[in-house]
């Protein structure tokens, strides 16, 4: 699994956004996995990434562009509610989200 994470931000991040900080980007994945299902503050994440909070934007929308993250809207019927109300997202890939989470079963 390492090595699938190393070709997912080497080769393919790499190659679609060559400006990139590969290793803030691996600090951000480890970050976003212990925060899948839970309320996504972005200015948190970068005051602990030590990137500013445009740049956490431009993270979540490579790892949403990229189907590695899935962005859950509220699903409030009054719009001013539905403006209020945090944001949450989860990890798709799950044998990743495991891997960067440290999660290891004995059977396996």
């Amino acid at each position: 699994m390492t090595n699938y994470q190393a070709t997912y931000v080497n080769r393919d991040i790499a190659k679609l956004f060559p400006k990139l900080n590969k290793i803030n980007f691996r600090r951000f994945l480890t970050m976003l996995s212990k925060l899948s299902g839970t309320i996504l503050n972005k200015s948190d994440l970068a005051r602990a990434l030590e990137v500013s909070e445009p740049t956490v934007r431009h993270y979540l929308d490579i790892v949403g562009g990229t189907f590695l993250w899935r962005p859950i809207t509220s699903f409030e019927n009054n719009l001013t509610k539905n403006l209020v109300k945090l944001p949450k997202g989860h990890f798709r890939d799950s044998g990743l989200l495991h891997h960067l989470l440290r999660i290891h079963t004995g059977w396996l």
